[in-house]
């Protein structure tokens, strides 16, 4: 594997973990942009703290999980839009239930 595209990867895995953390820890609301740019009505209907930990931790096992078909066990493209409409998917469930206010 050319030394340079091994950079590339580590420098974009720092940059997406990074990002992960900065939402978790509520410092990136803007990369939020569905909760960011909605108006205060439909704001009020999510618990912020579980919209940013779900958001992070979405954006970590996409990350992971294309790491480690891709790199680890040769998975193959298919493998890896599978995990991603899966994480997604799993991702809008815990947003319409668990991410909501109970009101």
């Amino acid at each position: 594997m050319n030394t340079g595209y091994i950079v590339l990867l580590a420098i974009l895995a720092f940059i997406i973990v990074a990002l992960a953390i900065a939402i978790i820890r509520g410092k990136a609301d803007l990369l939020m942009i569905d909760y960011y740019f909605s108006p205060p009505e439909k704001r009020e209907q999510y618990n912020v703290q579980r919209l940013r930990f779900l958001t992070g931790i979405a954006l970590l096992l996409i990350f992971v999980s294309d790491w480690i078909l891709l790199y680890f066990f040769n998975g193959g493209e298919r493998a890896c839009i599978l995990s991603l409409i899966i994480i997604i998917a799993l991702y809008k469930a815990l947003e319409h239930t668990w991410a909501k206010n109970n009101k």
